[in-house]
């Protein structure tokens, strides 16, 4: 996990955003600064060489894709059909695979991702894949409806029908 976050560069994605494109965390109330301490990993692609190196992760058959006991280190990555999504999908896409990991970019229509979990393995709620970019938001300036998704009694799951976490 830490090498992927040394890997993805977060300066070029927000770039895609213009002026007020910048990189923050995934802070759900308001992000702090940048260059706050602990907050964000640098982006160095050595660095998150090194970790997967540490963790046994070596491209040892020498075909570009590390690989650990025989199993290749790929990852899914999904998102909706949106172009600044996508962009970003494709540069997250050529930064892991710089240092060793295969990517699948999946694209999933926004009425399936968004869509209840009950009905399609695809949805948001679901997460079936390694990655997934979406873009949420609070539809009113009071945030607790919004801040309730993120409360451990709303977690996705079969018993509550996937649903909760978009609804």
């Amino acid at each position: 996990r830490q090498a992927f976050a040394h890997a993805i560069d977060r300066e070029t994605i927000a770039e895609l955003y213009g002026p007020a494109g910048r990189p923050t965390t995934n802070n759900l109330v308001a992000p702090p600064p940048y260059n706050s301490p602990n907050i964000f990993y640098e982006f160095d692609l050595e660095q998150a060489k090194t970790l997967l190196d540490e963790a046994g992760w070596r491209d040892t058959d020498r075909d570009g894709v590390r690989d650990k006991d025989d199993v290749k280190m790929k990852v899914v990555f999904q998102t909706t059909v949106n172009e600044s999504v996508q962009q970003t999908q494709q540069i997250v896409k050529e930064d892991l695979e710089s240092i060793g990991v295969e990517v699948e970019l999946k694209i999933v229509d926004p009425s399936i991702m968004f869509g209840p979990g009950s009905a399609n393995p695809d949805s948001a709620p679901r997460f079936n894949a390694d990655l997934q970019e979406f873009a949420a938001r609070s539809a009113s300036p009071d945030p607790s409806g919004y801040m309730q998704w993120w409360t451990c009694s709303r977690i996705p799951q079969q018993a509550n029908d996937w649903g909760v976490f978009l609804n």
